[in-house]
Protein backbone atom coordinates (compact mmCIF):
# COMPACT_ATOMS: atom_id res chain seq x y z
CA UNK A 1 0.00 0.00 0.00
CA UNK A 2 1.67 2.92 -1.17
CA UNK A 3 -0.81 5.67 0.60
CA UNK A 4 1.68 7.75 2.16
CA UNK A 5 3.81 8.23 -1.31
CA UNK A 6 -0.11 9.43 -2.36
CA UNK A 7 -0.15 11.69 -0.02
CA UNK A 8 3.28 13.13 -0.52
CA UNK A 9 2.31 13.47 -4.11
CA UNK A 10 -1.18 15.70 -3.61
CA UNK A 11 1.14 17.90 -0.94
CA UNK A 12 4.56 18.32 -2.25
CA UNK A 13 3.69 16.98 -6.27
CA UNK A 14 1.30 17.76 -8.81
CA UNK A 15 -1.75 17.51 -7.28
CA UNK A 16 -4.43 16.25 -9.61
CA UNK A 17 -2.18 12.90 -10.35
CA UNK A 18 -1.68 12.93 -6.63
CA UNK A 19 -5.61 12.29 -6.52
CA UNK A 20 -5.30 9.42 -8.69
CA UNK A 21 -2.25 7.77 -6.78
CA UNK A 22 -4.16 8.05 -3.57
CA UNK A 23 -8.05 6.43 -4.81
CA UNK A 24 -5.67 4.06 -6.34
CA UNK A 25 -3.98 3.23 -2.87
CA UNK A 26 -8.02 3.38 -1.19
CA UNK A 27 -8.59 0.71 -3.81
CA UNK A 28 -6.44 -1.76 -2.48
CA UNK A 29 -7.60 -2.53 0.91
CA UNK A 30 -11.12 -2.42 -0.94
CA UNK A 31 -10.03 -5.57 -2.99
CA UNK A 32 -10.31 -8.88 -1.74
CA UNK A 33 -8.58 -10.71 -4.76
CA UNK A 34 -4.37 -10.10 -4.77
CA UNK A 35 -4.10 -9.57 -8.15
CA UNK A 36 -6.09 -6.68 -8.17
CA UNK A 37 -4.51 -5.52 -4.95
CA UNK A 38 -1.31 -5.73 -6.76
CA UNK A 39 -2.06 -3.81 -9.81
CA UNK A 40 -3.92 -0.59 -8.12
CA UNK A 41 -0.38 -0.69 -5.43
CA UNK A 42 1.20 -0.54 -8.45
CA UNK A 43 -0.59 1.94 -10.08
CA UNK A 44 -0.47 4.16 -6.99
CA UNK A 45 3.28 3.73 -6.75
CA UNK A 46 3.06 4.64 -10.68
CA UNK A 47 0.92 7.68 -10.44
CA UNK A 48 2.96 8.89 -6.66
CA UNK A 49 6.05 9.37 -8.96
CA UNK A 50 4.65 10.83 -11.78
CA UNK A 51 2.98 13.49 -9.60
CA UNK A 52 6.41 14.26 -7.67
CA UNK A 53 9.02 14.21 -11.17
CA UNK A 54 6.47 16.44 -12.68
CA UNK A 55 6.34 19.23 -10.17
CA UNK A 56 10.27 18.79 -9.72
CA UNK A 57 10.40 18.78 -14.20
CA UNK A 58 8.40 21.86 -13.87
CA UNK A 59 10.18 23.80 -11.22
CA UNK A 60 13.62 23.07 -13.37
CA UNK A 61 12.10 24.15 -16.59
CA UNK A 62 10.42 27.21 -15.94
CA UNK A 63 14.18 28.88 -15.02
CA UNK A 64 15.78 27.03 -17.81
CA UNK A 65 12.79 28.56 -20.13
CA UNK A 66 13.11 31.94 -18.83
CA UNK A 67 17.23 31.70 -19.16
CA UNK A 68 16.64 30.89 -22.94
CA UNK A 69 14.04 33.25 -23.84
CA UNK A 70 16.17 36.17 -21.67
CA UNK A 71 19.16 34.68 -24.57
CA UNK A 72 17.22 34.84 -27.39
CA UNK A 73 16.08 38.58 -26.72
CA UNK A 74 19.77 39.65 -26.27
CA UNK A 75 20.41 38.02 -29.48
CA UNK A 76 17.70 39.90 -31.34
CA UNK A 77 18.84 43.34 -30.69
Amino acid sequence: NHRKLAICSIICGCSCVGYKALENSFQVDQQKNREQKLKYSKEAKKYGIISIVTLFGILILIPVLLVFVSYLLTLKD
